[in-house]
């Protein structure tokens, strides 16, 4: 009885640090007014990669919207690596006026394999590039974009995380949910520790990277969730990555629970490696008072705000199924805390000035926590898939092509 009312007591403890940590970041993430950068100087050259499976549903209107840039032609190349396709994709790429590499050989099933093969074309390149904007195969850029990226490089950022929305919150219930997750994501992960000081999350779209760091790197991961890998190992570096909010990308998320089930196995399966891998070098660098490595181990670390909730609720429940046990904290004490991570969803949206659409979607709110929770626990008992699945498109499941 003693044990598991002390294991409660600790996990009590862990909640409200994450707690803790989650409303400072949202409180921080409200955005302060910084006056806009100079146009980026004449001749900096970017190159927009573009990793791509068998998406000739989308590859043309998202080559489109690349080319499609309030800066000068002849400093952006949009190049598509069609990574071991079966379908029209690199016919399509090429009709919308991109450069595309067709790869047929070596290793397939992830993203990062099709990305460091990309590098290894681009940068010899002649005239060479100054950075690599690295987007998914159906994001559309804003027209800003670019120029947004060149000027903060210009500024000396080595790399940079835009600010990915998603293009299609009104398809299902659980793309309400992606949107919602993606604004809070912006304010907390991004918004947050560009105030702050700290170093952002690449969020796999609408990444921006020096030439140097490209060079230097390459794109070494290991892990299904390559992206997150690579901005934990520059953090390590001492590279910091910096959010650009005015720099927007639109994507999509998958309509179908049944595809986002088979993402976020893949995603837990894949932070399940990243944590193994980063959690002891992270803390070994935050010990000597590295502030920006502190930061990212208590997000590795610390449980989500879904997961969070979840927990929370579980504690509150044992409490009140066991009230004679001597538990460390009081009930109503932990009333309160489960009462505070209910509310964090509306508050940090609120923070980050969300539309009606996005409360509304928190409705959802105790579905995706069931959901969440079935998927862990998949996830926990091993029967989790590791390999990459593609994301099927609306073009593709609306059957129509080029979203025409």
């Amino acid at each position: 009885m003693l044990t598991a009312a002390l294991a409660l007591g600790v996990l009590e403890i862990v909640l409200v640090a994450s707690l803790a940590y989650h409303y400072l970041l949202a409180v921080c993430g409200i955005s302060v007014p910084r006056p806009a950068l100079a146009p980026s100087a004449p001749g900096r050259c970017l190159a927009v990669l573009i990793p791509a499976h068998n998406e000739e549903a989308v590859i043309g209107p998202t080559v489109a919207a690349a080319r499609a840039q309030q800066c000068p032609a002849n400093l952006v190349r949009v190049c598509v690596v069609a990574d071991h396709c079966s379908d029209a994709t690199a016919t399509r790429a090429r009709e919308a006026g991109a450069t595309c590499l067709e790869r047929a050989d070596g290793r397939r099933g992830r993203k990062a394999y099709a990305l460091q093969w990309g590098f290894e074309q681009l940068l010899p390149a002649r005239p060479s590039f100054d950075g690599f904007v690295v987007i998914d195969a159906d994001s559309l850029l804003e027209p800003t974009f670019l120029g947004a990226m060149a000027a903060h490089l210009g500024q000396g950022a080595p790399v940079l995380q835009g600010q990915h929305r998603i293009a299609n919150p009104t398809d299902s219930g659980f793309t309400g949910l992606a949107d919602l997750d993606m604004r809070i994501n912006n304010l907390v992960r991004n918004q947050a520790k560009r105030n702050l000081g700290l170093s952002g999350r690449l969020m796999g779209d609408a990444m921006c990277f020096a030439r140097e760091v490209i060079e230097r790197f390459g794109w070494p991961t290991e892990s299904i969730t390559e992206d997150r890998e690579f901005g934990l190992h520059l953090a390590l570096q001492g590279i910091r990555t910096t959010y650009v909010p005015e720099a927007i990308s639109h994507g999509q998320a998958t309509a179908r629970w049944e595809d986002a089930t088979v993402q976020r196995l893949r995603w837990y399966r894949g932070m399940r490696q990243v944590r193994l891998s980063r959690l002891g070098p992270l803390w070994k660098a935050a010990t000597k008072l590295d502030l920006m490595a502190l930061d990212q181990l208590l997000e590795l670390a610390l449980p989500s705000i879904s997961i969070s909730m979840l927990l929370g609720m579980l504690a509150l429940g044992t409490q009140l199924a066991l009230p004679s046990w001597p538990w460390l904290f009081p009930t109503t004490w932990v009333v309160a805390v489960v009462a505070l991570w209910l509310l964090f969803p509306v508050g940090a949206l609120v923070a980050a000035r969300a539309p009606w659409a996005s409360f509304r979607a928190l409705l959802w709110g105790p579905v995706y926590l069931a959901w969440r929770a079935w998927v862990g626990l998949r996830a926990s008992l091993g029967r989790a898939q590791a390999e990459w699945v593609r994301t099927r498109r609306r073009e593709e499941m609306q059957g129509k092509p080029d979203g025409s």
